[in-house]
């Protein structure tokens, strides 16, 4: 076969989505998600989250994030109910919209990823994602729930 033949099919293949990691119902799904928390979601909340990583054990615990007007207020640790002091030198609490944006680089970025939804507001509640199928230790993910409004 002629190299250029063989590059046409290689494109062809390319653009009709064959190996691609990201299925059309997950993006959907995504944006379906995202739009149900934009209508119902409250504008100040707090919710329960946790990371799942190879990361250092101040950041991978249970803590309850309190949220006004698309910024961290306040982490308390969920087992002491103690106030976290919020450290630059670890990843930054997560609001929920920042939540969707990890699972939307994870639709175009990750080997593979699975996330659930809430039914009724939409945040995602359980996501994880191994960014590099054949990497140790590489693999993320959080776990969000009880979003309830703030006063």
């Amino acid at each position: 076969m002629k190299p250029v033949r063989i590059l046409l099919l290689l494109v062809a293949t390319l653009l009709a989505g064959a190996g691609c990691p990201t299925e059309p119902v997950e993006v959907d799904e995504l944006v379906a998600a995202r739009r149900r928390w934009t209508a119902e979601g409250p504008r100040a909340y707090a919710f329960d989250y946790a990371r799942n990583c190879f990361c250092l054990a101040e950041t991978t615990r249970p803590v309850t994030i309190h949220v006004r007007a698309g910024v961290v207020e306040a982490v308390f640790d969920r087992l002491t109910g103690q106030r976290v002091t919020i450290d630059p030198r670890f990843p930054p609490w997560p609001t929920i919209p920042q939540l969707f944006d990890e699972v939307a680089r994870a639709a175009r970025e990750a080997d593979d990823f699975r996330v659930a939804y809430d039914a009724r507001l939409g945040f995602p509640v359980d996501f994880f994602a191994d960014w590099i199928e054949r990497a140790a230790d590489d693999e993320s993910g959080f776990t969000a729930a009880n979003v309830r409004p703030l006063p």
